[in-house]
C-alpha cells in the first residue's frame, strides 16, 4: 500500500488507527491505550458501517475491529474493507472475547490477525506493528520509543485509566453492573502491564489488587460493601503512586 504523501511528510505524523467498538468504554480504553503507550493517533467508529466511511476518508495504517457488534460484525467489516480497492491492503485486526474461532471464517474474512481480550497494555502495539512491519519503518523513533512511552504515559495515559477505574466503580457502587465490572477488570490490567512493562513494581502491585477484585466481581456477580471499600481505598493509594512517579518524571526532566 502506498504511503500517506512523501517520507517526509510521514516523519512529522503518527501511525494512523480507525478503531470500530459498540462498546464505549472499551473504545475509549483501547484509544488510551495506543495513544499514550504508542504514540499514535485514534479515530474511532462505534459500528461498522461508520468505521468503513472513516476508514475510507483517513486511509489508516491499520483496523482493529470489534468481532461481535450488531448488525455488521467485525468479519463483514473486514469483507467489505477488503474488497474496496481504496482500503484492501490495509490491514486489519479482529479484536474478541472469544477464546474459540472459527478459522476459516477469519481466514475468509481477509483479517490479518486476531487479538483476544483482555490484553496487555503493550500487545496491541506489539500487533499491530508486526502486522504493518513496513510501514513501521517509517514512523520515527519518537513515537515508539521506551522513553518517550513513559513520559506520554505519566502525563496522561495512566490518568484516563485511573479516571476510567473511578467511573466504573463508581457505576458498581450504585447497582452492579456486568458492563462496568469487566470495564474496571480491563482498565486495571491494561494499568498492571503499562507499569510491569517500566518496571514501576509499585503500581504493579496495586494494579494488580484492583484487577483481582473486578475478575472477582465478574466471576461472582456480585460486589460486597468491603471490597467496594478495598477497591476505593487502593484506587486513592495507585493515583498517589501515580502522581508521586510523574512528579519524579518532571523533576527529572528538568536537571
Amino acid at each position: 500500500m502506498a504511503l500517506r504523501g512523501t517520507r517526509a511528510t510521514r516523519m512529522t505524523s503518527p501511525f494512523r488507527v480507525v478503531l470500530i467498538d459498540d462498546d464505549p468504554d472499551l473504545r475509549h480504553l483501547i484509544k488510551v491505550t495506543l495513544e499514550y503507550s504508542a504514540g499514535w493517533e485514534v479515530a474511532t467508529a462505534s459500528n461498522g458501517a461508520d468505521g468503513i466511511e472513516l476508514v475510507r476518508k483517513l486511509q489508516p495504517d491499520a483496523v482493529v475491529a470489534d468481532v461481535m457488534m450488531p448488525v455488521m460484525d467485525g468479519y463483514e467489516v473486514c469483507r467489505r474493507l477488503k474488497q474496496d480497492p481504496k482500503s484492501a491492503t490495509i490491514p486489519v485486526v479482529l479484536l474478541t472475547a472469544r477464546k474459540e474461532l472459527d478459522d476459516a471464517l477469519v481466514e475468509s474474512s481477509g483479517a490479518a490477525g486476531v487479538l483476544f481480550k483482555p490484553f496487555e497494555p503493550d500487545e496491541l502495539a506489539a500487533r499491530i506493528r508486526q502486522l504493518c512491519a513496513e510501514r513501521m519503518a517509517d514512523v520515527p523513533p519518537q513515537w515508539h520509543g521506551p522513553v518517550a512511552e513513559i513520559r506520554r504515559e505519566f502525563s496522561g495515559g495512566l490518568g484516563a485509566r485511573l479516571d476510567l477505574m473511578r467511573s466504573a466503580l463508581d457505576a458498581v457502587a450504585d447497582g452492579f453492573d456486568p458492563a462496568k465490572a469487566e470495564t474496571f477488570y480491563h482498565a486495571a490490567h491494561s494499568l498492571k502491564g503499562t507499569a510491569a512493562s517500566f518496571l514501576a513494581h509499585e503500581l504493579v502491585d496495586h494494579a494488580a489488587f484492583l484487577a483481582e477484585l473486578g475478575s472477582r466481581w465478574l466471576r461472582t456477580l456480585t460486589v460486597t460493601p468491603e471490597q467496594l471499600s478495598a477497591a476505593s481505598g487502593e484506587l486513592e493509594r495507585l493515583r498517589l503512586a501515580v502522581e508521586h512517579y510523574r512528579t519524579r518524571i518532571e523533576r527529572s526532566d528538568a536537571e
